[in-house]
């Protein structure tokens, strides 16, 4: 058994990362598998919004979250379905979930983000 030497393992250092790449914008965002705590700090209405999933989901090459404000995850609804669906497929398969639970959690937030739309 792995740990630091007081028989505990370190369980933040053993959440799996994977780095993707995205053909639309040519370039790799690198995701990492949630922890129980931020899982279980989810609201049921965040659950089924991708966009709370991926700004807890991609981060930086020190695994540092890098949407973090209100502000950031405003650029995540910005991005193409396509991208969109792609990264959030990743982070289910990442973390586990069944492909029948991230389609549904897709089709849920891409119905709230048409009726969320601002008008200027």
């Amino acid at each position: 058994m792995s740990s630091n030497g007081n028989g505990r393992i370190n369980w933040a250092a053993k959440r799996k990362t994977k780095d993707i790449y995205i053909d639309e914008i040519e370039d790799t965002i690198r995701i990492r598998a949630l922890s129980a705590k931020q899982l279980d700090n989810l609201s049921d209405e965040d659950r089924t919004k991708t966009v709370y999933l991926m700004a807890l989901s991609i981060v930086d090459k020190d695994l540092q979250p890098i949407y973090t404000t209100e502000e950031d995850m405003a650029e995540l609804t910005e991005m193409s379905i396509a991208v969109r669906k792609k990264i959030s497929d990743e982070i289910g398969l990442l973390n586990g979930f069944s492909k029948e639970a991230i389609d549904e959690a897709a089709k849920k937030s891409e119905a709230s983000q048409s009726t969320d739309s601002v008008s200027v």
